[in-house]
């Protein structure tokens, strides 16, 4: 048997974080209550549903007297 190198394909252990995807704001408005039973909780001026691990699903800004959301990731609203 020949004494050859074996070169072997080199690759990079660390994650490279994915961008997010920006998501549109969704055009329909919810109350607040309508909200809070959709799983969101207030977090400072906002209100945010959180999902496994925290993570943000979708963020929601006071428009005048009704919210706006704005999802975060796909199927938000199923989780």
């Amino acid at each position: 048997m020949s004494n050859r190198s074996l070169s072997l394909p080199s690759f990079s252990l660390a994650r490279h974080p994915k961008a997010q995807p920006i998501y549109a704001t969704l055009r329909k408005r919810f109350c607040a209550e309508a909200l809070r039973h959709m799983g969101f909780v207030r977090d400072g001026s906002g209100m945010v549903k959180r999902g496994p691990r925290r993570v943000e699903l979708a963020v929601a800004r006071p428009d005048g007297e009704f919210w706006r959301v704005t999802p975060q990731v796909r199927d938000w609203h199923k989780r």
